[in-house]
């Protein structure tokens, strides 16, 4: 009999965590603290213990396998008390599952499912609040929670110090220099007030952990390389946007690791940023992973690399930063949901990234505050022209990245034209009256074909709809939103 203990242990709201103030130093001094949760903190469980096998610690997930019980109980005694003692105001559920491996019918993704329900168990349990205080209390000007005593952190501070360079150098690698990295959010800011946060994480990975999952130590080697590829292809996209860059550091992580990434960006880098790490995702998670997912025959074709999808909310560096993330993942999520669109979970997801500019003072919901009143000037009518895929072949009637930076790159560049004011003008009127602006339309191309071969051959393309799920949308409102993001200049 091989009896073993599959501990397990799940941050929640890591955002919520993250993004409690609009300061960047105290925002990454939350991320330094999340990512010390899934390294540093549990690091002595692991070491202090006998064949102790951890599977995954990043992005506040940790799986780790015990072969013997007091050690399990160890962790499970002792892990939790020490993350509300050196991280308050962090919740962290903790389940185990005991199996033994030896029985003939023996599955590990068995093992992997109990122990997400057990988690998601643990997760609806209500818990004690740690950031109670009394009325005299002296308490945050950010966040209105009691203030820690420094003396409480001291002996964690060393600690503390070393993850501050850990988690920047795994965007930064090598080029990492403590007098380039950005504290404040001027710091990243450029000619412009506009920031980017980006979401990104990998399709399919239930998919793949259903197939991948029987034996364990298949398991280990997968998430040990889909982290590394992950960390990889932010490290590679980071120095494909930073070359000309000097100075402070234009992005910041914020979360980094298994296959989830948010950082904060200068926003004129955002899009090429993304597009890099969608090309780097597919190249290092076929080097780190591509065998495990061949020899598990994972996908059709025998396909060996796994794809991402992301989404980035442009905001002022003003905008509250929480809301902005949350706008990040839906988009991240609808691109997602897109990019699915006639695949079956035995094929490949193509890559593919969403944007949108912000331009109210504050959003709630995706669908409702941003699509259903923005996006939507008629009922047949939207401006939502993505997603942008890496490829313009891998969805029919849909942009590539590419083609909609040339755009935006070709609008930028045809400045005499009068297009600019024309196509805003036009997308006013759309909201007022759908004949009146196909009426404005063909003023304006008469008018700019007069003017400029090259502007009407412009104008024609951003005008031409697409159908998306009934609408007809148009790319002039996204692709307006880009060239005000790369070449507003509201700063000296």
């Amino acid at each position: 009999m091989a009896v073993k203990y599959l501990f397990g242990a799940s941050v929640q709201g890591i955002q919520s965590f993250i993004f409690k103030t609009n300061k960047l130093r105290e925002i990454i001094e939350a991320s330094n603290l999340v990512e010390s949760i899934c390294t540093t903190m549990f690091e002595p469980y692991v070491k202090n213990a006998r064949d102790a096998k951890l599977i995954i610690g990043a992005a506040g997930n940790i799986k780790c396998i015990y072969p013997h019980k007091e050690d399990c109980e160890r962790a499970v005694l002792g892990f939790k008390e020490r993350i509300l003692r050196l991280v308050p105001g962090i919740t962290l559920s903790q389940a185990v599952v005991e199996y033994d491996d030896s029985r003939p019918s023996f599955n590990f993704i068995n093992v992997i499912e109990e122990l997400e329900n057990r988690l998601s168990t643990q997760r609806n349990k209500n818990t004690i609040p740690t950031l109670l205080g009394a009325i005299g209390i002296e308490r945050s000007r950010q966040t209105g929670h009691p203030e820690i005593e420094s003396d409480s952190l001291s002996q964690f501070q060393p600690e503390r110090n070393i993850l501050h360079r850990e988690l920047a150098k795994k965007l930064y690698g090598n080029a990492m220099l403590d007098s380039r990295v950005p504290y404040n959010i001027e710091d990243i800011t450029d000619k412009n007030d506009w920031i980017a946060i980006i979401h990104a994480d990998g399709n399919g990975l239930g998919q793949v952990v259903m197939k991948i999952g029987a034996m364990e130590d298949e398991f280990s080697a997968f998430s040990k390389g889909l982290n590394e590829a992950t960390v990889a292809s932010a490290r590679e996209a980071f120095n494909e946007v930073s070359k000309e860059n000097a100075g402070k550091y234009p992005l910041r992580p914020v979360v980094l690791g298994g296959d989830d990434l948010t950082v904060i960006c200068r926003a004129d880098l955002a899009i090429p940023f993304c597009k890099y790490f969608l090309e780097y995702f597919q190249q290092k998670t076929k080097e780190t992973i591509g065998k495990i997912l061949v020899r598990n025959k994972v996908f059709n074709d025998n396909a060996d690399y796994l794809s991402a999808c992301a989404g980035i909310a442009f905001v002022k560096s003003s905008f509250p930063f929480y809301y902005g993330y949350n706008l990040a993942e839906d988009l991240c999520s609808e691109s997602k949901k897109v990019a699915k669109q006639g695949k079956t979970p035995a094929e490949p997801v193509p890559s593919c990234l969403m944007y949108h500019k912000v331009q109210d003072s504050f959003i709630r919901d995706y669908k409702d505050d941003i699509v259903g009143r923005e996006l939507k000037p008629q009922d047949n009518i939207s401006w939502k022209f993505g997603p942008y895929f890496l490829s313009g072949e891998e969805m029919k009637d849909y942009w590539s990245i590419d083609e909609l930076i040339s755009s935006a790159e070709e609008l930028s560049k045809l400045q005499d034209t009068g297009l600019r004011t024309n196509l805003r003008e036009w997308i006013g009127s759309m909201h007022l009256s759908e004949g009146e602006a196909n009426q404005r339309l063909k003023r304006m191309k008469d008018i700019i074909g007069m003017r400029s071969s090259e502007g009407y051959k412009l104008l024609s393309k951003l005008t031409t709809a697409k159908n998306r799920a009934g609408d007809a949308a148009y790319p002039a409102y996204d692709t307006l939103a880009l060239y005000t993001i790369n070449n507003q200049e509201t700063k000296k």
